[in-house]
Order: C-alpha cells, then structure tokens, then sequence
C-alpha cells in the first residue's frame, strides 16, 4: 500500500471516529443519591427501592434502584447510564417480601424450585413492610433530587 492510501485511511479512520463521538448525546443529567429505610425504628434489609422520575429526558424516564444493604441503606443506580438519579421530582416505591413459599402449583417449577430458571414460577413471600410501599401511586413517598450529593432517608409507618 502507498504511503497516500495508508494516509487517506488513517485520516479517514480518524474523521469517522471523531464525527461518531461528536455526534453521540450526552446521558441523562444524574446525581448521586442514597439514604438510610427504616420500618419501627430499624433498617430495612434486602429492600429494593425505586425512584420514578417525574421529569423525562430525551423523551422517556429513566427509573433509578438499588437494594438495601445490611444497614438499610441505599445508594442508586440508574441501569445503563450510571450512578445515581435523574435531578427532579420522583415517586418512590420500596418493596420488602419474605422467602418465597414455594412453587406455584401446577408450574413446572414443582419439584425444581432450586433452579435458577424456575424463579417466574415462584410465588411471592409474604410482604414485610406495609404494601401502600410497593407501588410509587400508592406509597405516598416523593423525593426531589437535586445537582452534587443528596441523602434521602425514608421511615416507613403502617
């Protein structure tokens, strides 16, 4: 190859690399964010937590989670995008069951609970936290999320 075609395909491999990265978006604008769940004055352990954002960016919601630690604390992550939350209004939802009872019956889950696959066909564990909590329309909690550091604690009542 000529030192011109090896020229016009660097520079054409480099052109292309730098219109693609130029034209990429920015993501969502996220801030950090986590907190402390308690229920009757303790920690909620193993929880899932999830902020819905009231705002939209580039044309959809990026919904926010993470699971409570030993603690009861959290720290979120938006999937795919990074850590933290989308800045601006949210309902939140936080859920909290005990171990699943077993398989539903007539599901081939019957006699093979322990496979990982056959999870779908588990029924749910018993709530451990007041229902109003797992869904953002009933749970009461908001959370406004704003640029830098937020701490967002949540004392769950029945």
């Amino acid at each position: 190859m000529s030192n011109f075609k090896r020229a016009l395909s660097l520079w054409l491999l480099l052109s292309s690399m730098f219109l693609l990265s130029a034209c990429g978006k920015a993501g969502p604008p996220l801030a950090a964010t986590s907190g402390v769940v308690t229920y009757k004055g303790d920690p909620v352990v193993g929880a899932q937590v999830m902020f819905m954002s009231d705002e939209k960016f580039d044309g959809r919601t990026w919904p926010a989670s993470a699971e409570t630690d030993g603690d009861g604390k959290y720290d979120l992550e938006t999937p795919g995008v990074g850590h933290g939350a989308l800045r601006g209004k949210h309902t939140v939802s936080i859920t909290k069951r005990g171990p699943s009872p077993g398989a539903m019956p007539g599901s081939p889950a019957v006699g093979n609970e322990t496979r990982p696959e056959m999870q779908a066909y588990m029924q749910p564990g018993p709530p451990l936290i007041p229902k109003k909590y797992f869904s953002p329309v009933t749970s009461g909690l908001e959370a406004d999320v704003k640029s830098g550091s937020n701490t967002l604690d949540f004392e769950l009542k029945d």
